[in-house]
């Protein structure tokens, strides 16, 4: 189970403020649709496809925070980042 969220509780509320605009009297459990809100959160991304996504994301971060760190430091290794990023970038190509 991831510990990652995307969605914060101002978007939580946002997607809840429709409630107050219904023109009947509702009775409905705001913590209960949080908690599905939440839940259906963790499924999505628990999910291979999100999983694979999440991965390349950290590859190609790692890659550019690599080649920030070769320019920095002069140049060098500007190869062995430009490798490092072309990797990354070949493994989304498969």
């Amino acid at each position: 189970m991831t510990e990652e969220t995307i969605l914060t509780d101002e978007d939580l509320d946002r997607c809840t403020d429709f409630l107050n605009e219904v023109p009947y009297d509702v009775d409905y459990d705001l913590d209960h649709i949080y908690r599905a809100c939440r839940n259906t959160e963790q499924a999505v991304l628990q999910s291979p496809e999100v999983q694979e996504l999440l991965a390349e994301r950290d590859a190609l971060r790692l890659a550019l925070e690599t080649m920030v760190e070769m320019v920095e430091m002069n140049g060098f290794g500007r190869d062995y980042a430009m490798d490092v990023a072309q990797a990354a970038l070949a493994q989304r190509e498969v």
